[in-house]
């Protein structure tokens, strides 16, 4: 909703988020949810990487669909919110009790090193794979 600066007409129908969530006429009829051992996972390992951290997702997507990022910095999570439009998201040092929409992890840095984090969080986690939309955002 934020890229859409919250006009959900916008996007009443059609896949979103690469192919994570598809909606027809308003209605989610599929959401790729992740469970919390996956999560957990996937943080121990971006924990590895400076600069990177694993930004979760309520499984019932709202209005304000806060992002929740794990093991970052307030600092470090305004730098993402500012890129991507998420306001009002909450820091947690682990993950969430709950499983996710699938996550993101935010690597600041090159395109390069991007892709070395993509590749250390797929070996470790085979079971998920990460299609970056943008430059650190995977």
């Amino acid at each position: 909703m934020r890229f859409f600066r919250m006009d959900e007409a916008c996007f009443t129908t059609g896949i979103i988020s690469n192919g994570k969530r598809v909606r027809i006429d308003g209605d989610y009829v599929f959401q790729q949810i992740i469970p919390r051992e996956v999560l957990v996972r996937i943080d121990e390992t971006v924990r590895s990487a400076p600069g990177v951290f694993l930004v979760c997702f309520l499984p019932r997507p709202t209005c304000s669909n806060p992002a929740y990022g794990v093991g970052v910095t307030s600092d470090e999570l305004a730098v993402y919110e500012a890129r991507t439009n998420f306001n009002g998201g909450t820091r947690w040092t682990r993950c969430p009790m709950w499983m996710s929409l699938p996550p993101h992890s935010h690597a600041s840095g090159s395109p390069d090193r991007m892709r070395r984090v993509i590749r250390l969080v797929e070996e470790a986690v085979p079971e998920v794979e990460l299609v970056p939309p943008f430059a650190n955002w995977d």
